[in-house]
């Protein structure tokens, strides 16, 4: 069964002592009590209890106010995995600082990330002033199969990390074509897809285990890339390099193809009552497999996933 793991940084639930006599901290807090999915780790949950037993004392916050607030995270508690999870501590050291959180949250963070077990892939909802510019990455901190997601910046749940997340809990599930149309709209929310683009995706060429990484891959390229792409480029050759560069081949039509007009009607296709011409297409291989794909703003729609198309 593909899931995820959703974890609050301590960040958004442990203040710091000037924090405490603000708002900012607090109405922060209040805009994470309603998703009910992000529990809190063994660490912040004992700070939170030590800040329930000696409240704040604010001129800002009135006490009904605090323990509303406080109230609406007491009961997330995530339960401790016996197998922990491996955690880059050197870069996640090196990469985080709290922002309106308490100095000791760092700490709390990695004892949380760790207690969170290895099972799932894991997402953080966390805040990003915490955060370097430009992380650092290395192997450990890829096998610790941690998404990270901002308050003040991603929005859920069409934000590229959580798609991320998405993907790489499904291709770690044994993962079968027949489910991936089930899972789309979760690891690809940029993508809309026809109402017929799966209806050959069994034609494709080759074996499953090799086609179905291949297929997430170009897909997730299409869904995190290819929008930012076509915005900053504007001819064929730019396009196709910048999509190269992010390991996707792709190109539009041939002349000849366009010169055949029953093919080239192959490549319309209805969105929203609308002839939508999907002539660029990716290349899951060099001779065959295809994703057939236009770029209209921020989003991208998907037209036909099948081995060929007549030219």
């Amino acid at each position: 069964m593909v899931e995820l793991t959703w974890m609050l940084d301590p960040e958004i639930v442990i203040p710091s002592p000037n924090a405490a006599s603000g708002v900012e901290f607090w109405e922060r807090m209040l805009a994470r009590a309603d998703d009910r999915a992000l529990r809190i780790g063994p660490a912040t949950m004992r700070a939170l209890g030590e800040l329930a037993d000696q409240p704040p004392s604010s001129t800002s916050l009135a006490p009904n106010d605090f323990w509303r607030i406080i109230g609406q995270f007491m009961s997330r508690a995530m339960p401790t995995s016996v197998l922990p999870r491996e955690i880059c501590t050197l870069h996640l050291a090196a990469e985080y600082s709290p922002h309106l959180g308490d100095a000791g949250n760092g700490r709390r963070l990695i004892e949380d990330l760790r207690s969170a077990g290895s099972a799932n892939q894991l997402v953080l909802s966390s805040y990003a002033g915490c955060w370097a510019m430009d992380p650092v990455t290395c192997d450990l901190c890829d096998k610790s199969r941690l998404h990270i997601i901002h308050s003040n910046s991603d929005s859920e749940p069409s934000c590229i990390p959580v798609a991320r997340a998405w993907r790489e809990a499904y291709l770690s599930n044994a993962p079968n074509l027949s489910e991936l149309p089930d899972f789309a709209q979760r690891m690809f929310p940029n993508l809309e897809f026809h109402p017929g683009a799966w209806d050959h995706a069994g034609s494709l060429v080759g074996p499953p285990d090799e086609n179905i990484p291949l297929l997430v891959h170009h897909l997730g390229v299409l869904n995190d890339e290819a929008p930012q792409i076509w915005k900053r480029t504007s001819t064929r050759d730019e396009r196709q390099a910048a999509m190269a560069a992010v390991g996707v081949s792709c190109s539009p039509e041939s002349p000849n193809t366009h010169k055949n007009k029953a093919a080239i009607r192959r490549r319309d296709f209805t969105f929203d009552k609308q002839i939508v011409r999907c002539e660029w297409h990716t290349k899951l291989r060099p001779t065959t497999n295809r994703i057939h794909f236009n770029v209209g703003g921020e989003t991208v729609r998907i037209g036909t996933i099948v081995d060929h198309l007549p030219t």
